[in-house]
């Protein structure tokens, strides 16, 4: 058996908005597990607005805003100390006035996995899931509002014959090697089940254990079934592939892709 892989430099999405601690507390769980360093990410920007219309405003007016920004920000900074109080975590705080998606992805970059949600509603800007993973090709654990994130016991694995897909199984073996039930599924000509049985076997090099399913093609696209399939067996996480084509303002989306992303509800490790 292959050593057990972990995850070493972790960063969160510390946004000012109503997901903030969860997402802080999702992040804090993973670094004692996995004994990582976490940076915690803290960007504050008005939503809807672009710099140059930032810089058009009154100075009273920019003013104001600037103490709204400044109060997010001490408010998640105080969360974020009384959540770590008393963990053995090597913590580090970042945070500016800007764009999250801009600071995001410079420790992206160099991270082992970064934790997100699906956005809430919310006065402050924030960062695309999705886009933070195609530009720094860095895993990103995508947080549906209303999944638990206390246990990602049971873990379901979506596979097809693509880049993507091998990038989030690789991505997930720290988590899938602490799983206790793991199911690797496929959908119609998409992959075959020697497929499967092929990649259940590198799992197992890992020390991981997974049941495979191979679901037959029906008038619902694949990532329908594969979602639905995570909600009616209550799956904790779900590992998929995501594929995406051309700049962002104008990506063209794989059908699967979409699919997850449109279900906001899931747990999502995503890899691109």
């Amino acid at each position: 058996m292959i050593d057990t892989r972990t995850l070493t430099n972790l960063t969160v999405d510390a946004t000012p908005d109503s997901d903030v601690e969860r997402r802080l507390e999702t992040a804090l769980g993973f670094a004692a597990q996995f004994g990582s360093s976490l940076t915690a990410v803290c960007s504050a920007w008005p939503d809807g607005v672009s710099f140059a219309d930032a810089i058009a405003h009154s100075p009273f007016s920019s003013l104001a805003q600037e103490r709204e920004l400044r109060s997010g920000i001490a408010r998640v900074s105080s969360a974020f100390d009384r959540l770590a109080r008393g963990k053995t975590v090597d913590t580090q705080w970042c945070d500016s006035i800007a764009h999250p998606s801009a600071a995001i992805l410079d420790h992206a970059l160099l991270a082992d996995l970064v934790v997100m949600s699906t956005a809430p509603t919310s006065d402050f800007a924030h960062a695309d899931a999705l886009e933070v993973a195609a530009r720094s090709g860095s895993p990103v654990l995508r947080l549906g509002p209303e999944a638990p994130t206390t246990s990602f016991k049971n873990i379901l694995i979506c596979w097809r014959d693509s880049r993507e897909s091998r990038c989030a199984l690789r991505a997930a073996v720290p988590m899938l090697q602490h799983a206790t039930r793991i199911v690797l599924a496929g959908v119609g000509e998409d992959v075959s089940s020697d497929r499967l049985a092929e990649v259940g076997d590198y799992l197992s090099l890992y020390g991981v254990e997974a049941q495979t399913l191979h679901l037959s093609g029906n008038k619902a696209t694949p990532g329908t079934l594969l979602a639905d399939l995570s909600r009616r067996e209550d799956f904790h996480l779900v590992v998929a592939g995501a594929r995406a084509h051309g700049l962002w303002k104008e990506r063209i989306f794989g059908g699967v892709t979409r699919d997850f992303l449109a279900a906001t509800d899931i747990n999502w490790l995503l890899a691109n």
